[in-house]
């Protein structure tokens, strides 16, 4: 058979000093890299389910027929969480769970051309992304009403959830490890040819197994980075605004995968026990003043420790060019053990 794909530096042995598994290491879920077997020769192949794309160029999104999904044959569980596109589904397809993204549709069963564009980006995405910080991609469903995007379930829910709704404390070599894990994520996507840009990176989209494995999820949003920038024009504003790099101010403003960076930076802050981008400031017309005006970067806590500390203070440069690399960022936390973190008393919780 094929060798198999070496783990993550955040999976190896060495790494897994910093805090011991409650239980013995399953295999992590990989379920859907299998690869498909081919399908029996047919006379003539019969094109699958197709949307137009609202872009007027013609393009159309195509799903290979082990990727077609009809919906009858999901079960829909509970709703985990909703947004402007939908809402996303705990359920089962053909007995593994997944999880099931939904789109709202007008009435008639209509789609507005900007849900179309995201759905598209968001299945052209997963269908082109495999690694093992990315949650992976089952199928699709394409028939309106019951437009919906099915991957792998992750059961242990969002790093968000996780750090400011349940609060649940985590050891520093948990704190090192998912921060790590982001940042493999994140490097794996700049690290294409061309880049490619998530544009939405946040604690709310960063998910979890139950050994707290992080993978990153939602790029509708996700752009290839074809040019040296994307366009505002061109990408829209989108994203997160606590999370967004000043540049998404900008109206001349030049998107590159130095965004996923600034935002990385503030996911970063909260693995390690800091506070929420500009949590202090409720108002958003606050947020953009302190940083259009007064180039605050969201902060950095005074206690994290002097490796992690100018790393941070790296992804907040307000200069994209001079902004660090998701890579650069890898690096220093690749060696950044749980008895640095406490020799530097980052295991005690503080407040600022």
């Amino acid at each position: 058979g094929a060798e198999p794909a070496a783990s993550p530096a955040s999976e190896s042995p060495e790494r897994r000093r910093w805090a011991p598994d409650p239980a013995p290491r399953p295999e992590e879920r990989r379920q859907w890299t299998a690869p498909t077997p081919a399908p029996a020769p047919a006379p003539a192949p019969v094109p699958g389910p197709t949307i137009k794309s609202p872009s007027g160029g013609g393009q159309k999104l195509k799903l290979d027929k082990h990727e077609q999904i009809d919906f009858t044959a999901l079960t829909q569980n509970e709703c985990l969480g909703t947004g402007g596109f939908g809402a996303v589904y705990r359920g089962f397809f053909s007995g593994k769970e997944v999880a099931i993204k939904k789109l709202f549709c007008e009435d008639g069963g209509n789609i507005s051309p900007l849900q179309l564009e995201e759905l598209e980006k968001e299945v052209a995405a997963l269908r082109n992304l495999d690694h093992p910080r990315l949650v992976s991609f089952v199928g699709a469903c394409l028939q309106p009403p019951n437009l919906c995007i099915v991957t792998e379930y992750m059961p242990g829910g969002s790093l968000h959830h996780l750090l400011h709704k349940a609060k649940t404390p985590l050891v520093l070599g948990q704190q090192a490890k998912l921060a790590l894990q982001v940042c493999e994520g994140t490097s794996f996507l700049h690290s294409l040819t061309p880049p490619v840009v998530h544009r939405d990176l946040k604690s709310l989209n960063i998910v979890l197994d139950l050994l707290y494995n992080a993978k990153i999820c939602d790029f509708g949003l996700t752009q290839s980075m074809e040019k040296t920038h994307i366009s505002l024009k061109e990408g829209g504003n989108g994203g997160s605004p606590r999370y967004m790099a000043p540049e998404c101010y900008d109206c001349k403003g030049k998107i590159t995968e130095k965004v996923d960076v600034w935002a990385m930076g503030c996911i970063l802050v909260e693995a390690f026990g800091g506070p929420l981008p500009y949590e202090e400031t409720p108002q958003m017309a606050q947020v953009l003043n302190l940083m259009r005006f007064h180039r605050q970067p969201p902060l950095v806590p005074p206690w994290f420790t002097p490796e992690v500390k100018p790393m941070l203070a790296g992804c907040f440069d307000f200069s994209p060019e001079t902004r660090v690399s998701s890579r650069e960022v890898s690096e220093v936390l690749v060696t950044v053990t749980a008895d640095d973190l406490e020799r530097h008393g980052m295991d005690k919780r503080r407040t600022r």
